[in-house]
């Protein structure tokens, strides 16, 4: 009995101790709030564009956020459709591909949401180092940053594409990235909702009480039957 109740307090201070979803600090910071594009079924583009100090990968780097995008547009259940701007149009999404970034030793990219159009984002910019990762590597950050542009934080399935584990997910999506776009752009036009499985509650200590108060509903049955037995 007295190994139970130390296992519960062990679990109970390791569960207050963390950060709601272990968010890594980009300025992608949700604060528990719904963050999207303001778009519908009938609206559905979020238009991208590329530019690189690198002379001759244009068309490289195009074809490959081509590629990224096409695989969030393809989400069941998704209306959200990233599209490559046309000369002269509005670019929501701007991917700048460099040689060397600031913090490059330790991070192969990062997106910021530049602009916002009250409570929705007008202008996100993705900054990817180009010469930190091989082209599956670098493949994979792009789809993770346009991700993370798209309006998702960070998931703990190691498999999904918006993990930290890039030895453990593809050039792909996991079904925490495909619940999580389809909750935020539904393609039946219900209200969207928070994504599960995304670091979209940062600081909020409301998850941490609803795993503790799990954790003691799930114990509590041998808790009882150890009492019993004393």
């Amino acid at each position: 009995m007295v190994r139970l109740l130390d296992s519960i307090l062990a679990l109970s201070l390791f569960i207050f101790s963390l950060e709601t979803c272990w968010s890594y600090p980009t300025p992608v910071d949700f604060s528990g709030q719904l963050l999207r594009w303001d778009r519908t079924v009938g609206n559905p583009n979020v238009t991208w564009s590329v530019t690189t100090d690198s002379t001759g990968a244009q068309s490289d780097y195009e074809g490959l956020v081509a590629d990224a995008a096409r695989i969030w547009n393809d989400v069941p259940g998704s209306f959200l459709n990233l599209v490559q701007a046309t000369a002269g149009e509005e670019v929501s999404i701007a991917i700048e591909f460099q040689s060397t970034i600031q913090g490059g030793e330790t991070s192969s990219g990062y997106a910021v949401f530049e602009e916002f159009d009250g409570v929705n984002p007008k202008k996100c910019a993705i900054t990817i180092a180009d010469g930190t990762a091989d082209w599956s590597g670098l493949a994979k950050t792009v789809l993770h940053e346009l991700g993370h542009c798209i309006g998702l934080g960070h998931s703990l399935v190691p498999q999904s594409i918006m993990s930290y584990a890039l030895e453990e997910n593809t050039f792909g999506l996991a079904l925490d990235d495909e619940s999580a776009v389809s909750r935020l752009y539904p393609i039946d036009e219900s209200k969207p909702k928070l994504p599960p499985g995304c670091a979209i509650a940062h600081g909020n200590t409301t998850s941490k009480w609803g795993v503790f108060l799990l954790l003691l509903f799930l114990l509590l049955p041998p808790m009882v039957v150890s009492f019993r037995s004393l």
